[in-house]
């Protein structure tokens, strides 16, 4: 979505040069997504009493495509392991 914004954990000032900057912007998007990622992943697996259609308004569009690309890797992991046993 054109549209979304993703709010950094932490500010990064303009400061120093352009190419410092632009390094620790990249290192603040990293760590913003991977805390997003997380805490999504955490959220709903966790809790039980989260109706799913809010858990996908709360987070942002690349934390939902990845996390439930995660669980659906698990799930298909932990069927066919399941599989390979009984055969």
């Amino acid at each position: 979505y054109q549209d979304e914004k993703i709010l950094f954990t932490n500010k990064v000032p303009f400061e120093g040069n352009v190419e410092t900057f632009i390094e620790k912007l990249q290192a603040t998007l990293k760590e913003t997504i991977k805390n997003s990622i997380d805490s999504a992943m955490k959220e709903l697996t966790e809790n039980n009493q989260l109706k799913f259609i809010d858990w996908l308004m709360k987070y942002p569009r690349q934390t939902i495509i990845l996390v439930l690309k995660i669980m659906f890797t698990q799930l298909i992991e932990q069927n066919s392991k399941g599989n390979d046993s009984e055969q």
